[in-house]
């Protein structure tokens, strides 16, 4: 009897590369794994999320924008 195999898809490499990855710095790093640092990079996250979220509808009604950059350094 053969043991199933598992069909590595994008999604799943991604997955495994993302989790050595936390892995790797997780041991080097010395606060890379704690709570704080956590906070710090879901705070960082924050700018780029809300211009995700803002230009999706943009971009899925076919209404590409372009200049999303400069419109970050002008708000800045």
């Amino acid at each position: 009897m053969t043991a199933p195999r598992i069909e590595l898809t994008q999604p799943l490499v991604l997955a495994l590369v993302l989790v050595a990855e936390v892995a790797v710095f997780a041991v080097t790093g010395t606060n890379f794994f704690t709570a704080q640092n956590a906070a710090e990079v879901a705070r960082h996250a924050v700018e780029v999320g809300l211009l995700a979220v803002a230009l999706t509808p943009v971009i899925v009604s076919g209404g590409i924008d372009l200049s999303v950059g400069s419109l970050m350094g002008l708000a800045a």
